[in-house]
């Protein structure tokens, strides 16, 4: 009994293996800016020419930006 369940289940999860469904995708006139990431260079302290490369979505630059501005 077991056997066939699993069997059952293989077959079928090989099938649907086959066919991949993909989610729908947004409509074209519809832009997410959240999820869009803007990428700065940044100095490396310690380094002559040392920068590294540093990827936020705009809030998260925005909360960096208001918290450096909090410190001074």
């Amino acid at each position: 009994m077991i056997a066939a369940l699993l069997s059952v289940l293989l077959i079928t999860s090989e099938s649907a293996a086959g066919t991949a469904v993909t989610p729908p995708a947004p409509p074209a006139n519809e832009v997410v800016e959240a999820e869009k990431k803007i990428c700065k260079r940044q100095p490396v302290t310690g380094q002559i020419q040392g920068t590294k490369r540093v990827c936020m979505t705009a809030e998260q630059w925005k909360r960096v930006q208001e918290a450096t501005q909090r410190r001074r």
